[in-house]
């Protein structure tokens, strides 16, 4: 049962949740990245993984919990 769909939460997440909850990049390409793998949608997962190393650098992968096997395969191919 879900109470929010994903595109809805991701544009909360853009309007930074209606101006109330304010949230860098890096926090935003994180969340959207544990989101997209959660919902298989790997097309987007690159785009976001791709974000996520551009704003956080190679090393980033160490400062998140992966959560998604997706996203953590596409990143040891080198994949984006």
């Amino acid at each position: 049962m879900g109470l929010i769909k994903l595109d809805e939460y991701t544009r909360l997440l853009e309007n930074n949740f209606n101006n109330h909850y304010f949230l860098s990049p890096l926090q935003k390409a994180s969340i959207k990245l544990n989101l997209f793998g959660n919902a298989e949608q790997l097309d987007s997962v690159k785009h976001y993984l791709a974000l996520y190393k551009s704003l956080a650098g190679d090393t980033g992968l160490s400062n998140i919990i992966v959560t998604n096997i997706p996203a953590y395969v596409l990143w040891e191919d080198k994949a984006v």
